[in-house]
Order: C-alpha cells, then structure tokens, then sequence
C-alpha cells in the first residue's frame, strides 16, 4: 500500500482479515481507478 500512496493513491478500505493470514484493501489511484489488493503469504509466483 506504500508503494501505492507514494504514486497518489488513496486508501478506500483499510486491510481486512478475510481469514486465516489473508487480508484484502481497496485503494483509488490518482485518477479515481478503483485497486483492489490482496495479501496472501502462501501464494508464489513460479
């Protein structure tokens, strides 16, 4: 989310336990675009 408000987004909805380790935010970019973000440590890119 950091690296988000430092290019002009706002936050929308705070980090949200969705259960377990997993939270979820919504953010607006600069122009208004809705971003929706998703934390789950057990994901990885292969």
């Amino acid at each position: 989310m950091a690296r988000f408000i430092k290019q002009g987004a706002a936050t929308d909805a705070r980090p949200t336990n969705v259960g377990g380790e997993i939270s979820v935010a919504t953010m607006n970019d600069a122009w208004g675009n809705a971003i929706g973000l998703i934390y789950n440590p057990e994901f990885k890119l292969d």
